[in-house]
């Protein structure tokens, strides 16, 4: 299968093959940090976000 004439690429030699096999890892793992950091800052927020509403009062009333 070509997809030289979809993609604008073709891959024919082995070299090529690892470059493009490389470039891929490093996109997954770019991709895994970005998803990552996302789920870090919503997880931050949130927690800012239930601390905000938690007051002395309404903490010590819950505990009894």
């Amino acid at each position: 299968m070509n997809l030289g004439s979809i993609t604008g690429v073709s891959i024919n030699t082995l070299p090529e093959a690892v470059v493009a096999s490389a470039l891929g890892i490093i996109c997954c793992l770019v991709g895994l940090h970005a998803v990552n950091l996302t789920a870090w800052v919503f997880r931050t927020l949130t927690e800012r976000l239930l601390k905000l509403g938690v007051t002395p009062e309404r903490s010590n009333m819950s505990t009894q």
